[in-house]
């Protein structure tokens, strides 16, 4: 704990991050990653991803989706705490944009949207490469039978990594919603 605020330090053992295979690997002893609010969950997740692109530089972006008031803090954050970071942030639909998300993302190390705009785009989502996908204020996935749960599921990529600083109730269903797991087994789908 911290002297001044009473919340947890981070831990070196909170999580460990391997490469096999030529792909990035995430994993938590806790499933879901889920800490106190204003713990730094954001900038641990930086932290990670400026370590990825240190072993391979030129390997494909990594996903965060966040809530849309949150997405934004996602770009700030990487500027302040991970300036060499490209980061690329989609604030409207493919069809607004008049882009293709290819063209978007090129170039990019980490890419941020919203939970709404994955939903209404998952199919270009779907067909980029990404490094890992992050799930901020992964309670939103909580419900196994939402659009956005579903989106989540659907979307390929290596590691997917749930923060949360809400704290989810206490069944199983709900955790395992945010890790893509069955409750009671050992998944290995991604």
């Amino acid at each position: 704990m911290t002297p001044a605020t009473g919340t947890p330090r981070p831990s070196s053992r909170s999580w460990t991050a391997s490469r096999s295979a030529g792909r990035w690997t995430a994993s938590s002893p806790a499933g879901p990653w889920r800490r106190a609010r204003c713990t730094g969950k954001t900038l641990e997740t930086l932290a990670l991803i400026c370590h990825a692109r240190q072993a391979d530089p030129g390997g494909a972006p990594f996903l965060v989706v966040a809530p849309t008031s949150v997405a934004p803090n996602w770009a700030a954050e990487a500027a302040r705490f991970a300036p060499g970071l490209t980061v690329v942030t989609i604030a409207d639909t493919l069809a607004r944009r008049g882009a293709e998300l290819s063209e978007l993302i090129a170039g990019a190390d980490l890419v941020v949207t919203s939970y709404t705009l994955l939903r209404l785009d998952l199919d270009a989502h779907a067909a980029a490469e990404w490094s890992g996908l992050i799930l901020d204020e992964a309670q939103y996935t909580k419900n196994h039978l939402s659009k956005i749960y579903q989106c989540a599921r659907r979307l390929p990529a290596p590691f997917k990594v749930a923060i949360t600083g809400t704290p989810m109730e206490n069944n199983l269903m709900a955790t395992s919603s945010c890790t893509g797991s069955s409750p009671g087994t050992r998944s290995r789908r991604r």
